[in-house]
């Protein structure tokens, strides 16, 4: 499951990289676009805690392929499939759960 998450760390940073921006800056700036629509949002509208649910559960929802599933169902056994999809999906959503709490909503 270690090698499952390295592998798309270095996954990532290549396309970073590929995109002509050093993984740190680029993981600092996704940071800051993150906190910066994060704020805009509960700035312009009160429905934002429900907006921002929504989009949490989108991106979980991409991770959810079957095509993608099905790959990683067939490397690993059904234990370690949902020790992976569940780390995936709390990495997605603990962003958005902590700037929910920062927000107290």
């Amino acid at each position: 499951m270690r090698a499952y998450f390295q592998l798309q760390y270095t996954l990532i940073n290549r396309k970073l990289s590929d995109f002509g921006v050093h993984p740190v800056i680029g993981y600092s700036l996704l940071f800051l676009v993150f906190i910066g629509l994060s704020t805009y949002l509960f700035y312009k509208t009160t429905f934002a805690p429900y907006m921002y649910v929504v989009v949490a559960l989108y991106f979980t929802a991409k991770l959810s392929e079957v095509r993608r599933n099905d790959f990683l169902k067939m490397c690993f056994g059904n234990k370690q499939y949902r020790k992976i999809r569940i780390a995936e999906n709390l990495l997605v959503a603990l962003p958005f759960a902590i700037f929910l709490v920062y927000k107290q909503q």
